[in-house]
């Protein structure tokens, strides 16, 4: 708790400064602007969480420090071969992929992609070092740091007339000054002994020891990320970039609670989680219990009001104009309530090495999402599209958690005396 409250208010100060700069930002920006700069940042959501082969995950499984200083330049070689190939792509095949996004505005920020991508994957990856290193208070300073780039660079290009480009431009400003802000924070013999190692250059163990993290990791995140990139991008060919807009405003404001608190949980039970998953099982699966009770009791009250209430808080908050949004969120938020009690279950996936169930599960929620937002399209119902979205991340995340709760059982079972 202690560790989870000092992650969490890195996180309270950066969302605080998020909400307080959002009602700026939507009457700088029109829903339109939002629908490009939610197709950017789905592009980049589908890349991100992959750049370093999911690799980051697996820093804090080695029980020393040295192995673990292995698997962390592992994963940020993997960020900087991705950012490559990203780059490349951008070259090759920037202008044939525009008009699968839906809009051309886009198309002057595709060559960022590749800095956002290799920025983005190391400030990841360096996150999990802190969270190995239990050094929760630099973990927090970064969360601000980005939220204070962020804010200050779209309010700024925003009052400058920027259009689309001042929230893309913000959103990379932000990402660089948290990586600032972890570089700076790294012990300086930290940083001569990883520079010792990247010489060496004998960390290439770590792609065998971990090969079903990219092998199964990754393309579990990629649909996850898909699912929620199939609907802005979809939303925008298929309706309007408008109702993208809408959207990615929803699912930002939506993020919160996870940001805040569910995330700082994740980050705080990790390396208790691997420390005892094997040794306490038993242990492990009553604190996981009661760790998602109590964030399930924390998101009711939240999710009573927005389902009663949801249309007239954005409009209220964000302008008229944004009203849709909130009518949008009063269907999604039972879901993003499911996703936040499960967070403790969803901490324990890569431990016990349940990657093949997780990539499983999402590829439920990919394909539920695709065959809803189809359904919608046919019948012109955009409301079906997010009761599908919806009921489909309920579906795979029970799925993970009731795989969680196996293993462990399986687990304890085994350590039992005969």
């Amino acid at each position: 708790m202690r560790h989870a409250t000092v992650v969490m208010f890195g996180a309270l100060m950066a969302q605080a400064i998020g909400l307080m700069a959002s009602p700026l930002l939507t009457r700088l920006y029109e829903p339109s602007t939002y629908g490009v700069y939610g197709v950017f940042v789905s592009v980049s959501a589908l890349l991100v969480p992959v750049s370093a082969w999911t690799l980051e995950t697996a820093v804090a499984l080695p029980k020393s420090q040295g192995r673990g200083a292995h698997v962390l330049l592992a994963a940020l070689a993997a960020v900087a071969v991705t950012s490559g190939l990203t780059a490349a792509a951008v070259l090759l095949g920037g202008p044939h992929l525009l008009p699968a996004l839906g809009t051309v505005e886009v198309g002057p920020y595709l060559p960022l992609l590749p800095l956002y991508v290799l920025i983005g994957g190391t400030n990841l990856t360096l996150g999990f070092w802190f969270v190995r290193t239990r050094r929760f208070a630099p973990l927090s300073f970064t969360r601000v740091a980005q939220s204070i780039g962020t804010a200050a660079t779209q309010l700024g290009l925003g009052f400058a007339g920027a259009l689309s480009g001042g929230l893309i431009l913000g959103s990379l400003a932000g990402q660089a000054a948290s990586i600032l802000v972890a570089v700076v924070s790294i012990p300086m013999r930290e940083t001569r002994v990883a520079a010792q190692l990247a010489a060496r250059a004998r960390w290439g163990w770590v792609y065998r020891v971990y090969s079903d993290f990219p092998r199964l990791k990754v393309p579990q995140r990629l649909l996850a990320a898909s699912s929620d990139t199939v609907l802005v991008v979809g939303l925008s060919v298929a309706f309007s970039p408008a109702h993208a807009g809408y959207f990615a405003l929803m699912r930002r404001v939506l993020s919160l609670p996870a940001e805040l608190i569910g995330e700082s949980v994740r980050k705080a039970l990790i390396p208790t989680v691997a420390e005892n998953a094997s040794a306490a099982p038993a242990e492990l699966a009553r604190l996981l219990a009661r760790s998602s009770l109590i964030l399930l009791a924390l998101v009711l009250l939240p999710v009573a009001v927005l389902i009663a209430a949801g249309p007239w808080m954005f409009g209220l908050v964000f302008g008229a104009p944004w009203e849709t949004a909130g009518a949008y969120a009063r269907i999604v938020i039972l879901m993003v309530a499911v996703r936040f009690a499960a967070v403790p279950y969803l901490t324990c996936i890569p431990v016990l090495r349940l990657n093949r169930v997780h990539l499983q599960a999402d590829a439920l929620r990919f394909a539920a999402t695709a065959a809803a937002f189809a359904i919608a399209v046919h019948l012109d119902n955009l409301t079906l599209v997010f009761i599908g979205y919806s009921f489909a991340g309920i579906l795979s995340d029970a799925v993970a958690v009731s795989a969680v709760r196996r293993r462990l059982a399986e687990m304890i079972c085994e350590l039992r005396p005969l």
